[in-house]
């Protein structure tokens, strides 16, 4: 439809406008990962709009995809939602693996720019 057409690329716009990028030496906090955890949550979401829109147009008449294309959004749409329960299933003990694994990112990116 004419409106899913001017949102979708509007809420892929201000999903990526809200996309960080955690500097080096910057501290990485609980909070940071759950703000990005919020952030893919709704990177994640959109993605699922997006295809099950794709699939309900095919499905509706609207648009026509052959039954190859019409697998892989069903498989893509499967993932996606995989990944969302992952996210919703966080515990403070994969928050703080997170942290470690982040900041050990942070520390490698940091000593990579001064070797620059």
């Amino acid at each position: 439809t004419t409106t899913m057409r001017v949102l979708l690329p509007l809420a892929t716009f201000l999903a990526l406008l809200t996309t960080s990028v955690a500097q080096p030496g910057a501290k990485v906090t609980r909070e940071k990962i759950i703000e990005q955890n919020e952030k893919r949550k709704g990177q994640l979401n959109l993605m699922l709009f997006e295809t099950r829109g794709k699939i309900a147009e095919h499905n509706a008449g609207r648009s026509v995809l052959d039954e190859e294309e019409k697998g892989k959004l069903e498989k893509r749409a499967e993932m996606i939602q995989r990944k969302l329960d992952k996210l919703m299933e966080v515990d403070e003990e994969e928050i703080q693996r997170q942290i470690r694994r982040e900041q050990l990112r942070l520390e490698r990116r940091g000593r990579l720019d001064a070797e620059l």
